[in-house]
């Protein structure tokens, strides 16, 4: 992993200017927060609209005390915990957090994070503004999520399949073969899938199997590659383990019922 005195060419300053950065700083394993320290009604729209590639909305207004009944008031170490955690952050992370309004929301998540043990945090020299001015790379646009969910696996799938009319469709069970052939008291499949356990393409210390070894279980369970494959079991856990042996062969059309 490259630490972010490779990225700031070996300056251990606590600032870091522009220039500083490489290209591609997302990239480097450094986590770059948005700190704004615009009003709340302001500082989602900027953030979504324009930002440092990569970089975390870390919103001083929600990272906030939820028991001193005043704005912006340091949360518990317990809090600060559950907001870390939501943006994917670890005491041990080296940081570089920016402000699109000058500097004082960036310096308020620099002083946050060393209070609770994080001294790996660097602050943008000249905020966000300077950093545009220099022509630096931005991202634009809210971030793009997709539904694949009501695309794939959801019970008018299964219903259709039932009803033989995907045939270019396979359902394929990861529960133990006692449990799919109904010799256990909550055992029994949903009529055409087929079965294949979720052990076989695993190693006793739950690494996955080599690919080859993957695709000649699922082709033993005479289960056709070609064909959409949609992953079943009883909650929807077990499938996701066939879910990612089938992706590791390269397939994309997998889709998991989550019933």
């Amino acid at each position: 992993m490259r630490s972010l005195t490779s990225v700031v060419k070996q300056d251990m300053s606590i600032l870091v200017h522009p220039r500083q950065l490489t290209s591609s700083i997302a990239d480097d394993k450094v986590i770059v927060l948005h700190a704004s320290s615009l009003p709340k009604e302001k500082k989602e729209q900027i953030y979504n609209n324009e930002r440092i590639p990569g970089a975390r909305a870390f919103d001083i207004d929600v990272i906030s005390s939820r028991t001193i009944k005043l704005d912006r008031m340091i949360p518990s170490l317990t809090e600060f915990v559950e907001h870390m955690k939501r943006l994917g952050i670890n005491a041990s992370d080296e940081i570089l957090a920016y402000d699109d309004n000058g500097l004082k929301g960036a310096t308020r998540a620099f002083w946050m994070l060393n209070v609770y043990g994080n001294e790996n945090v660097k602050l943008l020299e000249g905020g966000f503004d300077h950093y545009k001015e220099l022509k630096k790379p931005v991202e634009m646009g809210e971030e793009t999520w997709l539904d694949k969910f009501h695309t794939g696996g959801n019970m008018t799938h299964i219903r259709e399949f039932i009803s033989g009319r995907t045939p270019n469709v396979e359902l394929v069970d990861a529960r133990p073969e006692s449990e799919f052939r109904g010799e256990t008291t909550d055992g029994g499949h949903i009529p055409l899938s087929k079965n294949v356990p979720l052990e076989l393409l695993l190693e006793p210390n739950y690494t996955f199997k080599k690919q080859q070894e993957i695709e000649k279980v699922f082709k033993e369970k005479n289960i056709d590659l070609s064909k959409r494959i949609i992953c079943s079991s009883t909650t929807g856990t077990s499938s996701t383990v066939l879910y990612v042996a089938l992706r590791l062969l390269g397939k994309n059309d997998v889709s998991v019922y989550d019933g």
